[in-house]
């Protein structure tokens, strides 16, 4: 397996004034979040062009946007980055974040930037790196992917 580098940010902080249980875009704090996101990366996403991946959630989109744009890059939408669905286990969970590790691991991209919510992260932190964290919203780690053991977290 060649270097790789795996980029993973909680969606910044999201507009609940329409109410929370509905698929909302970001806050004016959450565009700033976004912001502060890309130009924290932007050197990282310099040395090779990133595969960047999404929730579907409008939040997590919106958090990916500025740095896509920067970028020229596009934005792809990932069904295993998205949040815990109401009626899924938390086995089902666990098996579709450990599918995730692995096809990063697989995958032929060098840098691969995902963004997700806080339900997953905590959960992906003890599969991948063998150590638990939370993430304030906005809040982003970077990886270095291993297949033979816990994943490094760089910063």
């Amino acid at each position: 397996m060649s270097k790789k580098t795996f980029i993973l940010v909680r969606h910044a902080h999201r507009d609940t004034d329409a109410g929370r249980d509905r698929d909302n875009g970001l806050s004016s704090k959450g565009k700033e979040q976004a912001k502060e996101f890309r130009d924290g990366v932007l050197e990282i996403t310099e040395k090779t062009a990133p595969l960047i991946l999404s929730s579907p959630k409008k939040r997590c989109v919106e958090t990916l946007e500025p740095l896509a744009k920067k970028v020229s890059a596009s934005i792809e939408i990932d069904k295993l980055l998205d949040e815990q669905s109401h009626g899924e286990s938390y086995g089902a969970l666990e098996r579709r974040i450990e599918f995730f590790i692995t096809w990063v691991q697989q995958s032929e991209a060098d840098l691969i930037i995902g963004c997700s919510h806080g339900d997953w992260i905590p959960l992906f932190f003890e599969k991948a790196a063998k150590q638990p964290r939370d993430f304030r919203k906005g809040e982003w780690a970077v990886f270095e992917v291993n297949d033979k053991g816990p994943w490094k977290i760089l910063s």
